[in-house]
């Protein structure tokens, strides 16, 4: 492989491989707006320009590969390629350039969202002048909405294009282009369609500047007041990597999560915005049904409740349950646990989730039609689970115990005969749903940004689902509610103080998880053992 030397490192790299690149790869800084991993390289911005030697004029560093040369040719007998990032030539370049990029841009920054993450404030700071040699008045445009709450504030794009090469490459859509030519260049959306396809948040997110802004997220907060939570979108089994941002117990905004195992740079429309549908309806007390409407219950006396129910119908092999397909691991683990104690007979099955036909994208991001986001982890963790459920109770009654899909669970005749069949219906939910409208009692526990655990996608990749916000009320994380039911069931002392301790468990119960410890999980997961 050719040496590069590049300032005063030295490493050896792929033939090809292009110099900003490199510099990523070992933490040097070139300053840049329109490279992107994921797309083509367009040089437009001319922010990389670095010095090459043997080369007269300086090069764009995101688009020079990085070459191999003969032994008898070889700089100083050992390098294939020289380059340096900050010599009097290349700094002179970078102050050039961003002048050029900010002569008509707004001096807004106090009311602008991107401040605060704004790579042209940050480089300005770091590489450019305190002062323009531009006197005239700016070019002022108005703002544009093109479509999919996106807004375009057309003053401050720098024309990186990173978002008309996202709807070409990316979704294969073409909405967006670069309109007119010279000093009345803008971007606009062709042919007058709009931004309309799954994944159009994302060029908010890949826009190195405050042009392309969100309406959902628009004026609502500034940057430095957000905790940036890594976890998992658990929308679809797809389970692309996220950050949640939030403040104040209030989630602002979810944005994607670099992570080449699952989903890339990029992430849906659908799970950018899934918070907005957990803030409504939320469940913060254990409720038991009445004559009139519910009454709250002591979460101690919900637990006896359930105990009394299951004495009351023939024991504990009286008790049939629904694990859910949206919940962590750890939860189908214990559930899983508790029913092999009652019953040895295939008592667990999953509550039904939507299935629709996947969605590809021609750079390969799928969308999963598969909307249990943790189905393969709850098959994994239950082991035996039922066919169906349509013979669960055959002609007994007894108690029914359901783990909740967030709001995504179908309610088939099959699923509202089982519920019409039992005698006492118990549901773990964070929110109400068309589950807990059917139940006898209701168990409030954490919401999807509420958990700790592990999820698996449907390619094997076991992620760690972060706390990202506190939970409501009395409400419970679903393992713990899970693991006291057990206690008081079968009259074994619970083991788990935490979900780490319950992923402790599976890691040794179950072969394929044993290398998915929180440890090794880290940010980016771990594939199951076996898997690729």
């Amino acid at each position: 492989m050719p040496l590069l030397k590049l300032d005063d490192h030295e490493l050896e790299v792929p033939k090809g491989t292009k110099i900003l690149d490199a510099a990523l790869k070992v933490g040097i800084e070139i300053p840049h707006y329109c490279y992107h991993p994921a797309l083509s390289i367009a040089g437009s911005c001319r922010m990389c320009l670095v010095e090459v030697e043997g080369m007269p004029k300086l090069q764009t560093a995101c688009s020079t590969p990085v070459r191999e040369l003969p032994p008898e040719k070889k700089i100083d007998g050992r390098y294939d390629m020289v380059v340096h990032t900050t010599t009097g030539k290349v700094t002179a370049a970078r102050k050039l350039v961003l002048e050029f990029l900010l002569l008509n841009h707004p001096l807004d920054c106090p009311v602008c969202d991107q401040a605060g993450e704004c790579l042209l404030q940050d480089y300005s700071f770091k590489y450019g002048e305190a002062h323009s040699r531009f006197v005239e008045d700016k070019r002022v445009q108005p703002g544009e909405e093109l479509g999919s709450g996106v807004v375009i504030n057309l003053n401050r794009c720098i024309l990186c294009t990173r978002c008309v090469r996202f709807n070409r490459e990316i979704t294969g859509t073409g909405e967006l282009f670069v309109e007119n030519r010279g000093y009345h260049n803008k971007i606009a959306v062709f042919d007058g369609k709009p931004l309309d396809n799954p994944l159009a948040g994302n060029v908010a997110d890949i826009c190195p500047v405050g042009a392309l802004l969100l309406k959902d997220y628009i004026h609502s907060t500034r940057v430095w007041h957000l905790s940036h939570t890594p976890s998992v979108c658990t929308e679809c089994s797809a389970g692309c990597s996220i950050t949640v941002d939030a403040a104040n117990d209030r989630i602002y905004r979810i944005v994607s999560r670099e992570n080449e195992q699952a989903n890339g740079h990029f992430i849906c429309d659908t799970g950018r915005y899934a918070f907005h549908t957990y803030a409504e309806g939320v469940l913060t007390e254990p409720l038991m049904r009445a004559k009139r409407g519910w009454k709250a219950l002591s979460w101690d006396l919900a637990y006896r409740t359930v105990a009394d129910q299951i004495d009351r119908h023939g024991g504990k092999g009286a008790v049939r349950a629904l694990a859910s397909p949206t919940f962590p691991n750890e939860s189908s683990f214990l559930l899983g646990q508790l029913m092999q104690r009652l019953s040895d007979k295939r008592n667990v099955a999953l509550i039904p989730v939507k299935r629709e036909a996947d969605q590809t994208f021609p750079a390969g991001f799928k969308i999963s039609g598969d909307k249990g986001g943790n189905r393969r982890g709850a098959e994994d963790m239950i082991g035996k689970l039922a066919a169906g459920f349509k013979s669960f109770f055959k002609d007994e009654e007894g108690v029914l115990l359901v783990m909740d899909a967030d709001g995504r669970a179908e309610v088939t005749a099959d699923l509202k005969g089982l519920f019409e069949s039992s005698s006492f219906k118990v549901v773990l939910a964070s929110n109400e749903s068309n589950i807990t409208a059917m139940a006898d009692l209701v168990l409030p526990v954490a919401g999807p940004f509420e958990r700790e655990g592990t999820v698996t996608n449907d390619q094997g990749l076991v992620q760690w689902l972060q706390l990202a916000l506190e939970r409501k009320g009395q409400a419970r994380p679903a393992w713990l509610v899970l693991a006291e039911l057990d206690r008081l069931l079968t009259g074994e002392a619970s083991l788990y103080t935490c979900a780490g301790d319950v992923t402790w468990k599976i890691n040794r119960a179950i072969s394929a998880y044993s290398q998915a410890t929180r440890f090794k999980l880290g940010l980016k997961g771990q594939l199951l053992t076996g898997t690729g």
